[in-house]
């Protein structure tokens, strides 16, 4: 075992020829280092905040079928959601669809197997905002 101590202890210890000589002078992590480290933290969480707020800042609002320009009548959004919109799965109004009928010459809700059309405008709830982001991913692939 004496010879296996020895041999060790005369073996030089090589250095680390792939040393970095910036990171030498800086240091591993020290001043330099958070003096660039805060302020870059301070401006992306300001980013992360500035792009998530569109989460909380904008509401969903209630959107249907927009009433023909032929159509003039003084109709509640009520009344022309049940005149003009078939009923979805769950039970409520469908806002991208509206029965394919004159709406000069009804009176009264169409049948639920009367044709379809695709809606080509829109009104919007604007009882709570009067302008708002209004985004509807659902509406927009069919």
């Amino acid at each position: 075992m004496a010879s296996t101590e020895k041999s060790m202890e005369m073996t030089p210890v090589k250095e680390d020829i792939h040393r970095d000589r910036l990171t030498e002078v800086m240091g591993k992590f020290g001043r330099w280092q958070c003096l660039l480290v805060i302020p870059f933290s301070l401006s992306i969480s300001s980013h992360a905040l500035q792009m998530l707020s569109t989460k909380w800042l904008t509401q969903p609002v209630d959107f249907w079928c927009a009433k023909p320009e032929n159509f003039h009548t003084d109709l509640s959004t009520e009344e022309w959601r049940n005149l003009s919109a078939p009923l979805d799965e769950d039970g409520n109004f469908d806002a991208c669809w509206m029965f394919d009928v004159d709406y000069t010459a009804i009176t009264n809700r169409p049948a639920a197997d009367t044709p379809l059309r695709k809606c080509n405008s829109w009104e919007f709830d604007e009882s709570t905002f009067q302008v708002t982001i209004s985004i509807n991913a659902k509406h927009s692939q069919t």
